[in-house]
């Protein structure tokens, strides 16, 4: 997820340009699968109130590619990501 923030980031720019009081939190809940694919995905909270931007992350995320979990088997992972306009 960290490798891929910068591309968060312009989700986040991409809506401050609709608002530039665009802030909050998104928690991001997923399922990864014993190969590293994500089995289920959604957002789980969000103080964000800009739908297109939540559609944009929730996008990113259900194109990533995750490592095997190790000791294989499915994982459920809770990732949280706070978004401020003063990160740049």
């Amino acid at each position: 997820m960290r490798a891929r923030f910068p591309e968060l980031r312009a989700c986040y720019e991409a809506g401050l340009k609709r608002n530039a009081k665009l802030e909050g939190r998104v928690v991001f809940w997923f399922v990864l699968s014993p190969d590293g694919d994500l089995y289920e995905s959604r957002i789980d909270a969000t103080t964000m109130g800009d739908v297109e931007f939540q559609r944009c992350t929730l996008d990113l995320v259900r194109s990533l590619k995750f490592p095997p979990p190790f000791g294989g088997g499915m994982v459920t992972v809770s990732y949280p990501i706070s978004f401020d306009d003063k990160d740049h």
